[in-house]
């Protein structure tokens, strides 16, 4: 790939290059190895859309803080297709019975994080969010929870 040119992936590409070829070797597969995983996609995300935002602006371009830069009309048009394309990669792993690893704030919880402390960025930060619900609580009428199966030293 030349020098010019932004590596866009498709959401298929996304998937099969991170989760199919990231758990083909594994005879089980733990919520850890797929959160594992859901970072280096993220990771990914996070730099396609600067690299797009970099190859429209160009390196010219004089903007002082993050907001004015997400006010172009550009950067607007690269996040609302990144955000579509993220959504949709929640559905197929929703369909993979990974939705409950995956969620669509995900994308923008990494896009406001900054890149002083990596250490954030590798493991996240405790939101305070209530996890104290139940299955009952989260899932849709009719739908039956995925348990993966935890990795054991044998």
């Amino acid at each position: 790939m030349s020098e010019n040119m932004v590596q866009i992936r498709s959401v298929k590409q996304y998937f099969n290059d991170f989760l199919v070829e990231g758990l083909k070797h594994s005879d089980k597969v733990s919520a850890s190895d797929v959160l594992m995983i859901k970072q280096q996609i993220l990771d990914a995300f996070r730099k396609e859309i600067f690299e797009q935002i970099a190859f429209k602006l160009g390196h010219g371009i004089d903007i002082t803080n993050r907001d004015e830069l997400a006010s172009l009309e550009p950067v607007q048009n690269i996040l609302k297709n990144s955000f579509r394309k993220w959504k949709r990669l929640c559905i197929i792993c929703t369909e993979h019975g990974l939705g409950n690893l995956f969620s669509l704030e995900d994308l923008q919880r990494v896009l406001d994080e900054q890149e002083e402390d990596p250490q954030e960025i590798m493991y996240g930060e405790d939101s305070g969010e209530d996890v104290t619900d139940t299955i009952a609580d989260i899932l849709p009428d009719g739908e039956k929870p995925v348990y993966l199966e935890e990795k054991t030293n044998a």
